[in-house]
C-alpha cells in the first residue's frame, strides 16, 4: 500500500487554527495590527485613525498621515527573518521552515514554460496561513514609531501624528524622524517600501 502525499493547503488548514490560538492566548499581535487577526477588520483601523484625526481636531491641531506600502509584501519576505521572528514569539520554526522553505517558480506564457527557479523569499499567495504569517514579520515595527500613532493592515501602514499651531515644526520634525525610523527598519528587515504607493 502506498501513502499518499498530504496536498499543502490541508496541511495548512490543520496548522492555521492552531497558530490562531497560541497568537491569540499570548496576545502576540501589536494592539495597532489590525490585518489578518481574528475578530479585526478594515473598520476597526478606519476607526483607529478616525479617533486620531478626530482627537487632533478637538485640540485645534491639524493631523498629519503618511501612507506607507510595502513593495510586493508577500513576495518579498525574508523567509529566514520571518523564521527568527516566530521563534522569538516562542512558535516553533520547524514545521514553518519545512512549509515556507525549498520552493520553486516558474513562468507560463503562451502555453510556453520557463525554467524552474528556487525562490529565497516569498510566502504562498492565496495560501491561509500566508497572511497572518506576514503579520507576525511585521509585527515589531510599531516599536520603531515613538512619536506618532501607527496602524497596520497587511501590507499598508499608517502613521498619523496631530500637528500642533504652536509647535508645527517640532511636530512635523518628529513626524519625519518616525518614518526614516520605518525606513531603517524596513532595510533591517530586508523590505522595501514602494515609494509610488507611499504618500
Amino acid at each position: 500500500m502506498s501513502i499518499l502525499p498530504v496536498p499543502a493547503k490541508l496541511l495548512e488548514k490543520c496548522a492555521y487554527p492552531q497558530l490562531i490560538e497560541h497568537i491569540v492566548n499570548e496576545e502576540i499581535l501589536s494592539q495597532y495590527q489590525f490585518g489578518f487577526r481574528p475578530k479585526h477588520s478594515t473598520k476597526h483601523a478606519e476607526l483607529h485613525i478616525n479617533n486620531i484625526v478626530k482627537s487632533a481636531i478637538e485640540n485645534k491641531s491639524a493631523c498629519a498621515i503618511v501612507g506607507i506600502d510595502i513593495e510586493k509584501a508577500f513576495d518579498t519576505v525574508h523567509r529566514a527573518t520571518l523564521l527568527h521572528k516566530l521563534e522569538n514569539y516562542n512558535i516553533s520554526s520547524e514545521w514553518f521552515a519545512a512549509y515556507i522553505n525549498n520552493r520553486r517558480q516558474y513562468v507560463l506564457h503562451n502555453n510556453e514554460k520557463s525554467n524552474e527557479i528556487s525562490t529565497e523569499s516569498g510566502l504562498a499567495q492565496g495560501g491561509c496561513l500566508s497572511g497572518i504569517l506576514f503579520s507576525i514579520m511585521i509585527n515589531d515595527l510599531p516599536t520603531v514609531i515613538t512619536h506618532s500613532q501607527p496602524c497596520l493592515y497587511a501590507d499598508d501602514t499608517q502613521i498619523a501624528k496631530q500637528i500642533s499651531p504652536k509647535t508645527t515644526a517640532n511636530d512635523i520634525s518628529l513626524l519625519e524622524e518616525d518614518c526614516l525610523n520605518v525606513l531603517k527598519w524596513m532595510e533591517l528587515n530586508k523590505l522595501r517600501v514602494n515609494v509610488n504607493k507611499t504618500t
